[in-house]
């Protein structure tokens, strides 16, 4: 009875390991799929030249330290808003183009929604045009 017990005991180690060593393989199948992305975000008009710097690189910082890259940039300095946010009138713009994974777009969002500084920002698929 013992001989029995291990011996179906032994088959389910075995049938485990293969079913590990299939997910492995499977695991490593699975490509990193990167698309083309742009996002534009508007920051406050009241904050100084400095910080505005340290905002564009905290977001260039999150985009590259997440395996992503920029691959253009545009600093479209202060312009009128086409409505009123947080009683501002005016916004300083910046549209970087990047290619990243969906990971670190998520990562980015929440950088930026975090951010005192940003007052609005959008992401958009370039690929899905």
């Amino acid at each position: 009875m013992v001989g029995k017990q291990i011996h179906a005991l032994s088959g389910v180690v075995v049938l485990l390991a293969l079913l590990v060593s299939r997910a492995v393989k499977v695991q490593k199948e699975v490509e990193v799929v990167t698309h083309n992305y742009e996002i534009m975000f508007i920051v406050r008009p009241d904050v100084d030249e400095e910080k505005l710097k340290a905002t564009r690189e905290k977001i260039q910082a999150t985009i590259t330290g997440n395996g992503g890259e920029i691959t253009d940039t545009k600093d479209m300095g202060k312009r009128r808003l086409a409505y009123e946010i947080n009683k501002y009138r005016e916004g300083v713009y910046t549209v970087y183009n990047f290619k990243a994974t969906a990971d670190v777009v998520n990562e980015l969002d929440h950088v930026i929604r975090i951010s005192d500084d940003i007052m609005r920002h959008i992401i958009v698929n370039m690929d899905e045009k």
